[in-house]
């Protein structure tokens, strides 16, 4: 059963990448279109041509890597979680869910997969528009920027305790699934 529910986290990760590696572009130029005084007042297209002008097409991919890291893990969460909770209900309730439950299973991934995953985003944007922290250092890695985040913008009393226990967590993740 657990292949199951890696299978299908797995497909919807690789469906994910595809389709973030094809559009990624547009997501760029969207995201700047929201915070660019300069980019808010021009079209898509002008503001493609202006960034391809300025960077060229690697421009329109700043930032690709964390995104991809996050879609991949966004999608692979909910895509799991959606798998077991819908097992589980069939287990429990020995018939298919309804519509409203499914509907129900799938909100409940779908919380699950914000709640896992914001932070990832909220890192990933950084780095998409490589914004500068409070130490002003550019965002560079997703794991550098959470840190650096957790270190400059949390009001924790111990924030360097908090930072050594999110990096061993990180640390260990990604030995874990990624080597």
């Amino acid at each position: 059963e657990i292949d199951t529910y890696m299978q299908r986290g797995l497909a919807g990760s690789l469906g994910s990448c595809i389709a973030q590696t094809v559009f990624y572009p547009l997501d760029y130029v969207r995201t700047r279109q929201q915070v660019d005084k300069a980019a808010k007042n021009r079209t898509l297209v002008e503001v493609l041509q202006v960034n391809l002008k300025d960077g060229g097409i690697a421009r329109l991919y700043t930032g690709f890597q964390s995104s991809i890291i996050s879609v991949t893990i966004s999608n692979f969460v909910y895509f799991f979680a959606f798998s077991a909770l819908n097992h589980t209900y069939r287990r429990h309730a020995r018939s298919d869910p309804s519509i409203p439950t499914s509907f129900a299973l799938a909100a409940a991934a779908g919380i699950l997969n914000v709640v896992a995953t914001t932070p990832l985003w909220v890192a990933a944007t950084r780095i998409r528009l490589q914004e500068r922290l409070q130490d002003g250092k550019r965002c560079t890695s997703i794991v550098d920027t959470l840190l650096r985040i957790l270190r400059l913008e949390t009001h924790c009393s111990d924030a360097s305790a908090l930072q050594r226990a999110g990096r061993r967590c990180l640390e260990g993740l990604s030995r874990r699934c990624f080597w």
